[in-house]
Parts: C-alpha cells; sequence; structure tokens
C-alpha cells in the first residue's frame, strides 16, 4: 500500500509540475495537495508536520503568483487598477478566442488577451499609446515571471519532498 500511496502521491506532484507551465492545469495546488496527502497519510513520518506546512507554503506562493505577479508588472509601469481588471477578463476572452476560434493557443491568445485590456484601458484613460503598451508589456512580462516563479516553486516543493521521502 506504501508503494501504491507514494506512487500516487508523485504522479500528481509531476502533473503539478506539468501544471505550472499550462495556465488551466492548478499545478502547485496538486503539488501541495499530494504532499499534505502523502504526508497525512504517512502519519507524518517521513515528511514532519513543519516540513509539509513548508512545501505546502512554497506552493501557496507559487498558486498565488499568478494574482500578484502580473499586478506588479502592470503597476511597475504606471497601470491602474482598472487595467488589470480589464487585463485580466482580456486574457480570459483571449484564451477563450485562441484556443477554439483562432487557431493561435490559448496561452498566445491570453497574452494578447491580457496586453489588449491593458493597453485600452490605459490608453482611455492617458491617452497616450506608448505609455498603454508600456503598461500592457509590463503586464505581460509579470505573467511571464509568474510562469518562471510558478515553475520554481513546484519543482522546488517536489525535489524537497522526494529527498525527504527518498533519504
Amino acid at each position: 500500500m506504501y508503494q501504491l500511496v507514494l506512487g500516487l502521491s508523485i504522479v500528481v506532484m509531476i502533473i503539478g509540475i506539468i501544471g505550472c507551465l499550462i495556465p488551466v492545469i492548478p499545478g502547485n495546488v496538486l503539488i501541495g495537495l499530494a504532499t499534505f496527502g502523502f504526508a497525512y497519510w504517512n502519519d507524518f513520518q517521513q515528511v514532519g508536520i513543519g516540513a509539509t506546512v513548508v512545501l505546502i507554503v512554497i506552493s501557496l506562493v507559487g498558486a498565488t503568483s499568478d494574482i500578484w505577479m502580473p499586478m506588479l508588472g502592470a503597476k511597475s509601469t504606471g497601470a491602474s487598477g482598472w487595467a488589470i481588471a480589464a487585463g485580466i477578463v482580456g486574457a480570459t476572452i483571449g484564451f477563450i478566442l485562441g484556443a477554439f476560434f483562432l487557431g493561435i493557443g490559448g496561452l498566445i491568445g491570453g497574452l494578447l488577451g491580457y496586453f489588449l485590456g491593458i493597453f485600452l484601458v490605459e490608453y482611455a484613460r492617458i491617452k497616450d499609446s506608448w505609455q498603454a503598451a508600456k503598461a500592457g508589456l509590463g503586464g505581460v512580462v509579470g505573467w511571464g515571471v509568474t510562469t518562471i516563479i510558478q515553475f520554481l516553486t513546484g519543482l522546488i516543493a517536489v525535489v524537497l519532498f522526494l529527498w525527504m521521502v527518498f533519504a
């Protein structure tokens, strides 16, 4: 039974790592749940309570980075709160259109939608296309950094988990 639970946990973590790169799959959430599930099942023998909390916090930082990182990127270039909200709406619309109708894929559609949402609101607000484009680009860069943060936090959590289990 031990091998089955450990194997299932590792499979979920691998799906989680992949999910860190694919916006639709909540990668870090899966990694955190697999960590807690295994540790709890194993009575916190190999992965103690403190280590489980640390791994879950690492996973939560990665899981929430798609909320705070694009905002930081857009804010750093002067985007308003309304522009960021429009970027989120634009990303959602762009993801759907790109994935199902335009043939460019959900990721590209989402990035274009995010940029356009920020750009359009910022342009309407300040009437400066250069500044609006800069704000949109800052948001997209923030989104890219988010993907890196999600992947790295997921990878760190999985490597630490495996080290605790197999060391």
